[in-house]
């Protein structure tokens, strides 16, 4: 036999419970006529009688006096796993997911805020670049580079990333001209490969030295100096002088805003992929991940790089 909908245990207990079709739809919220329809429809489905349709009067079979406290329990049984669902998915710690490299230089300095703003929220930091399992992995929601949308997950981009040169002040101060990118032929250059590791090839988003110096048209040989797999690190090896980096915006920009860095030449080269929050579809209504989702694109309005 198919098991009935929910609906009709809901209407057939909350009918049991008033002995009233009347007040059984006011609790449900739809009138006393839909109650009677879907108990109806139910009794058809059980193949016996619930109620004794009597003059002014609602009386429970012995069919329905025997199944109503069973129908009950397990309607309630139901509500308390619900509730204690949601308990967990909004009350319980907020686990992210995300690169090394964007947790270092992007999200950290900023997590001061967010515990601010919402200090009843425990997050739990978890970073690395594998593909997250949101089923069994423990991951509430993850924070992603990527070249296309993620198929099959709830996805909205974050940023998107201009690519340019960085170096420290006291590169320049080293009396080398640096006025103009074919100059760049004269310093060491510092490259990120955490792109190429993670898209399978260096110039899926554009986060190269060949790529940015085919867009502004540098003639320099892109093959020799410092290679780093984190992007985290390319920008750290520029901090201390041992170059000229290629990096982004979101990587790069507490440092340029701090002086530690100088974002050479005005070129505007976008890369092609960029930051997307990801999570289920089943958790976009959890009260954590709306809180964490909404500071994110918050801070993320807030980028802005001065180009010297």
């Amino acid at each position: 036999m198919p098991i009935p909908s929910l609906g009709g245990f809901q209407a057939f207990e909350a009918a049991a419970r008033h002995l009233s079709f009347t007040l059984a739809g006011e609790e449900l919220f739809v009138t006393q006529a839909a109650i009677s329809q879907r108990i109806k429809q139910l009794e058809t489905q059980l193949g016996f009688k619930l109620f004794l349709r009597q003059v002014r009067q609602l009386a429970l079979t012995k069919e329905g006096a025997q199944l109503a406290p069973v129908v009950t329990r397990s309607i309630g049984a139901i509500t308390q796993a619900i509730v204690a669902v949601n308990a967990d998915q909004n009350c319980g710690p907020l686990t992210v997911s995300t690169l090394s490299s964007f947790a270092m230089k992007w999200l950290i300095p900023r997590l001061a805020d967010f515990n601010l703003h919402y200090p009843e929220i425990q997050l739990r930091i978890h970073t690395g670049d594998a593909v997250v399992d949101f089923n069994s992995g423990g991951i509430d929601l993850a924070i992603r580079y990527a070249a296309k949308e993620i198929s099959g997950l709830y996805s909205v981009p974050l940023m998107v990333d201009e690519v340019f040169p960085v170096c420290s002040p006291a590169l320049l101060a080293r009396g080398k001209t640096l006025r103009k990118p074919d100059d760049l032929k004269n310093f060491v250059l510092i490259h990120d490969e955490s792109d190429s590791r993670r898209f399978g090839h260096p110039n899926c988003s554009g986060l190269d030295w060949e790529t940015w110096c085919r867009a502004v048209g540098a003639e320099i040989n892109t093959r020799t100096g410092l290679f780093f797999n984190q992007g985290d690190q390319v920008v750290q090896a520029a901090v201390a002088g041992q170059g000229v980096a290629i990096t982004r915006t979101s990587l790069a920009q507490d440092d340029i805003a701090a002086g530690r860095l100088i974002r050479l030449f005005k070129s505007n080269v976008m890369a092609s992929a960029g930051y997307s929050i990801v999570c289920r579809d089943d958790m976009l209504q959890s009260t954590k991940i709306v809180a964490f989702r909404e500071w994110l694109l918050q801070q993320a309005e807030m980028i802005s790089v001065t180009v010297t």
